[in-house]
């Protein structure tokens, strides 16, 4: 039997700052003298459920390259659906404190002098595809929109006169990270970022030792930005995610990727159905 008292009321104490239901710890409790099965539902754990990432702004110097369009898609495709994962996401608050003894036995009073919030760091981990396209995208953002190497001036100066500014929306971009609840309906956790862009490019080396296996290549590539987090934050990602309706979306269901035998193959003969066609063709009377 469920207790009424096993989820936590919106409206209750802490609640009002989360927009994803919660279980109320103070049932949960079964390490006392005897444990409180009543009371088991309470006892759910929180498993940390994947992130995901949308881009809410691409920098605007990408209107400025040829084919502006492949620069966007690119950055949406690379960070919402193409990097094997996503790490440094972090919003611990930390107390800080001076001490003062307290008589001779080593004991410390404590007094709170300052209150920290941890600052992310995203870092993407993308392995490279054929051809290095990921590297070469990356490059390509901080020598045209940042700043070259050698000249340590942007090169889109190489192309436009018409540059007004080299402020920051010229060459970074806003990311919004959001994790779900188990249900994908509500948001546990998000992180609304801005002023991003690639530390590197990945790294850049090559090799040869002819008794080794070659490699693939994975870059680690860590993000700068500022972030804001909140409840503020966590309502419009909420909206955002109610906008992701998985209703229908079954991947089980998905029409086959291939709906047809190639021609070579249809012109290709001793396959499976010519042995059952010879077989037919083979009857005695």
């Amino acid at each position: 039997m469920r207790l009424s008292t096993a989820v936590l009321g919106s409206e209750q104490g802490y609640h009002n700052a989360s927009t994803s239901p919660m279980v109320d710890v103070r049932q949960a409790g079964q390490m006392g003298y005897t444990p409180d099965f009543r009371a088991y539902l309470s006892a759910a754990s929180y498993v940390r459920r994947n992130l995901f990432c949308l881009v809410l702004e691409s920098p605007r110097g990408f209107n400025e390259l040829p084919q502006p369009e492949v620069w966007h898609d690119t950055l949406k495709a690379l960070v919402e659906t193409g990097a094997q994962s996503i790490e440094g996401l972090r919003s611990t608050i930390r107390v800080e404190v001076g001490a003062q003894p307290i008589g001779g036995s080593g004991e410390q009073f404590e007094d709170p002098t300052n209150v920290t919030r941890e600052r992310s760091e995203p870092t993407f981990t993308f392995v490279e595809k054929y051809g290095k396209p990921i590297n070469r995208f990356l490059d390509g953002w901080i020598r045209w929109l940042i700043m070259d190497p050698e000249t340590k001036v942007p090169l889109i100066r190489t192309i436009s006169n018409e540059i007004p500014d080299l402020l920051p929306d010229f060459y970074a971009c806003s990311l919004f990270f959001i994790e779900p609840d188990p249900l994908h309906l509500t948001v546990v956790e998000s992180y609304l970022m801005t002023n991003c862009y690639p530390e590197t490019a990945g790294q850049v080396e090559s090799r040869r030792d002819i008794t080794q296996g070659m490699e693939q290549v994975t870059y680690n590539v860590r993000f700068y930005g500022m972030q804001q987090v909140g409840a503020g934050v966590n309502a419009f990602a909420q909206t955002l995610l109610d906008q992701i309706n998985l209703s229908g979306a079954n991947p089980n269901r998905r029409e086959a990727f291939i709906t047809s035998i190639s021609a070579d193959m249809q012109a290709a003969s001793n396959g499976y159905r010519d042995v059952v066609g010879q077989v037919a063709e083979n009857q005695v009377a």
